[in-house]
Parts: structure tokens; sequence; C-alpha cells
């Protein structure tokens, strides 16, 4: 027997015809159905984030759903009732604490103890779009990211109770960052593989890294290192950046950090924790006697620092409680709300989600399912995992997340963050007890005032490339520049 012939509609009956036309109307109906219907979702995670799938599967190209991680938390007053202030935020590039003392065109204003509001305040956009542009006159930018904006814009609302503090922030951000760094099969082992602008793009990499919104707090105008005129009022967060940080100009390696400080890197610092504060390395390793230490603690010398992370935290409902004293780290006592185990430990749960790991050319439209979560948290969303099959069969490409979620304990606890991206904006609602009893956190008083600034995280960055403020207040039911009214 031949091959079968193409259909000839001239040599075929008007009935014969009509029936091929029919079948083939058909198909296109049911191929139709099959690339538009709606994902299953299993109901055991109907406590978790909503599922939804955007149109492709590239960072910066992906049309994004809802992401809603409210958990029902309703603010106990009407938010329309709460001022609204806006600030703008904006790239610092390189320019640090030494920079600022030495090279930088107001230095001696500085010296004088003229802080960056006498100068600055209203250029923020334009001091962000020069210092972003790798353009700028100082230098200031070696390794600029294409396309990356020079500011953010914030609206903030803060409001009291007799017991709790709320802080209500919103800013744009193109994409939700709820991912963070991830383990890929190579087709014979787990690699660390994805990470932040710009390295990783270098390397031929998909980026992905968290969105972030930081608020760091100061109750004492902290002196930016001993005998200065100056303090967090005045300066703000750069009296903690310093040259010998990550990704800047004179960052210490892994194996200096360890031998320095013990530490495997260099992270904001006080100079007020230091011997001596002269150095254009910032001094790093020259930390104070733990005696002189303990006293600097005992006199409130330190920053109260919170953290909003997309993929760290804000999935189970929490802001990271951190604080800025010799070293940017967590408050003492607890657990994280995540772990960073040193090889992949667990996988995706396949009876629960249908998988045991996510290709990674379906990475962006499986953003709201990998989320790996190893234990019940408290707004009812976990486990979504399993621990890792050493028999299980994975591809080439696969990914299961570095970062494994877990209920925060004892003093990391202390803050919730309540979250939505919608649209491109994200709203965040931070929610804390006025005084939280922890050491390493700053008690906020009625009729105080204090010092505060903002940092946004966005774009798969991290480190130096976010965007920050500059110095302002906050008035727990006083003027400020941001007014936290009683409800």
């Amino acid at each position: 027997m031949g091959s079968p012939l193409p259909l000839d509609p001239t040599k075929m009956k008007k009935s014969n015809l009509l029936l091929v036309v029919l079948v083939l109307a058909l198909g296109l109906v049911i191929l139709s159905y099959q690339l538009n219907k709606e994902p299953v979702v299993d109901e055991k995670i109907v406590n978790g984030p909503t599922v939804d799938e955007p149109v492709v599967d590239r960072p910066g190209e992906a049309t994004y759903p809802k992401v809603d991680f409210m958990y029902g938390f309703e603010f106990p007053g009407d938010w329309s009732a709460v001022p609204v202030t806006e600030f703008t935020a904006f790239y610092p590039a390189t320019a640090s604490w030494q920079w600022l003392k030495s090279d930088h065109p107001g230095s001696g204003g500085l010296n004088a103890g003229m802080g960056c509001n006498n100068c600055h305040t209203g250029q923020e956009e334009k001091l962000g779009n020069s210092l972003v542009s790798g353009n700028n006159k100082f230098g200031l930018e070696p390794d600029p990211i294409e396309g990356k904006e020079g500011y953010k814009n914030v609206k903030a609302q803060a409001a009291y109770d007799d017991k709790k503090f709320y802080l209500r922030v919103e800013w744009e951000s193109e994409r939700p960052g709820i991912s963070h760094e991830y383990w890929r099969y190579n087709g014979e082992k787990w690699e660390r593989w994805s990470s932040n602008k710009p390295g990783v793009l270098k390397a031929g990499k998909m980026p992905s890294y968290e969105d972030r919104f930081a608020v760091i707090l100061d109750d004492k105008n902290v002196p930016a290192y001993d005998g200065a005129n100056i303090g967090f009022e005045q300066v703000g967060c750069w009296q903690t950046c310093h040259n010998p940080m990550r990704n800047m100009p004179g960052e210490v390696s892994k194996d200096n950090a360890q031998a320095g400080i013990g530490k495997e890197d260099v992270r904001k610092y006080l100079l007020v924790t230091r011997t001596d504060y002269t150095g254009t390395d910032g001094n790093w390793a020259d930390l104070k006697s733990k005696e002189d230490l303990d006293q600097l603690l005992a006199d409130g010398k330190f920053l109260d620092l919170w953290m909003f992370r997309a993929a760290r935290s804000g999935p189970i409902g929490y802001a990271s409680d951190d604080w800025v004293f010799d070293y940017r780290d967590a408050d003492i006592g607890g657990k994280n709300p995540f772990t960073t185990p040193e090889q992949p430990e667990f996988m995706f749960n396949e009876e629960l989600l249908g998988f045991r790991a996510i290709p990674e050319d379906k990475f962006e439209s499986k953003l709201l399912e990998a989320i790996m979560v190893k234990e019940e948290t408290s707004v009812g969303f976990g486990p979504t995992v399993v621990p890792m099959d050493k028999n299980a069969e994975f591809k080439e490409g696969d990914i299961v997340m570095r970062r494994i979620l877990q209920e925060p304990t004892e003093n990391r606890k202390d803050i919730r963050a309540y979250s939505i991206w919608e649209n491109g904006r994200w709203t965040v609602t931070f929610v804390r007890d006025l005084d939280t009893g922890n050491a390493n956190d700053k008690a906020l008083v009625e009729g105080n005032k204090y010092n505060i600034g903002f940092g946004v995280f966005d774009d798969h960055t991290t480190t130096r490339r976010h965007y920050v403020t500059l110095p302002m207040t906050i008035g727990i039911g006083v003027d400020a520049d941001l007014k936290a009214v009683k409800i």
C-alpha cells in the first residue's frame, strides 16, 4: 500500500468535506482549552500564597499574579485616617563613610558637624540618576547594571496603640522578588547556582534574589566614631557603610575576615566599636575589648534593624529582627525565619505539589510554588518539603531552593510583616510591640522622637546596590518627618 495522499477537496463529496471541517474545528477547540485551562491547586496548601502562572518564564518579561502574604491580618485602625508621608530613596553606589570623610566635596562641612540634609534634601532623584549610571564624575559606580533605576519613591504611614507599633510602606517593584538563591542539578550533582546581579549575569546564569525593605532605627544619636560631633541624626546609615564590606572597593576576603573578626565577610558596623576610625580600610579588624563593647551596649550605642525579606521571611508573615553594632547580625537568642543548609537537604513534597523539583525554564511560572517551608508555621503555611531522597531521579536543570523557611523563635520573632505585591507595587505592614523587652531592640515610647532610615532592595540586587533615604525622624505621637498617630 502506498503512502496516504493529501486530501483533495475538489474530489470529495460535500458531505465528507463538511465532516472534515467539523472534526478540525473540534480539534482546535480542544487544543485551545488545554492551553488556557487553569492549573490544578492542591487544597492542602490553601493557607499558602495563591498559585497562578505568568505569561513567560524569563525575569522581567512575565506578567505576574497578585502575591498575598497578609494571612487575614487586619489593621485595628483606619489607614485612610493616617497621614501619608512620601520619601525618596536613592542609589548610593560605593559612597562609603570613608569617601564621605575624604573625597566628598562636602567633607569639610561634614567634619564640622553638618549633616547630609543640609545640602542634599530635594536632590535625591538627581543624585541617584547620576550615581547609578556609571558616569558620575567621582567614579563611584565602577560596575553599573544596565537599566537600573536611580531612585525609588516610598509612601509611609505609622500608627500605634497601647501595645503595638504599625508601619505601612509602599514602593514600586516591577517583579515580585519572592525567590532567592537556589541549587541546580547539573546531571550529576547539585550546584549553588543563581544569585544577585550583576555577577550572576556575567556568569550567564538566571538571577534570583529577593526584594527587601529595611528600617534602621536609632534613639541615642549614636556617634559616627569616638569623639565625633555627628551621628546617625546627621548622616544616617552612611555611618554603617565602610570600604571593606561586601561588594565595596576594599572588600575583605573570606580568609582575612575569618582571621580578623571570626566572620565569613564584613557587613555593616559602627566605628564606635573599633579602637581607631581614621584608616581608609575602615579599621574593620580593630575591635575594642569585650569590656568596652559591653559598656557600649549598656549605653544603647547600637542600631535596631528590621528587614522585610520577600523570600526569606515574608512568605510566613515575618520580618527578620536584626541589629548593627560591631557587625550586622540577627538579634541574640532564637531561630531565624530561614535556614541555610550547606547542601540540599530538602526537596519539594511531590505528593502535595506534584513535583519534587522545578525545571529552571519553568521557574518564573512557579514563583509562588517555589517556597520551601520545613514545618507548619503560625500563619498555617507549610510544610511544603520532605527530606532529600538520594534515590530520587532529577533532570539536568532541576531546581530546589537554598533557603528553607521555618517559624522564628524567641528574640527573632518580634516583628511581623504582612505584605501584598500587586500590579508592580509592594505594600508591607510591619507590626511590633512598642517595647519588646529585647536588649537588641529599641523601645518606642509615646512622646519621643527617633532617627530612622529606609532601604529598598529590588531587581535581584543586594548590599550596596540598594536605595537609601537621607536621615529622617519618626515621632511617636509627636511631630517629625514621619509622625505615628495614636489609634
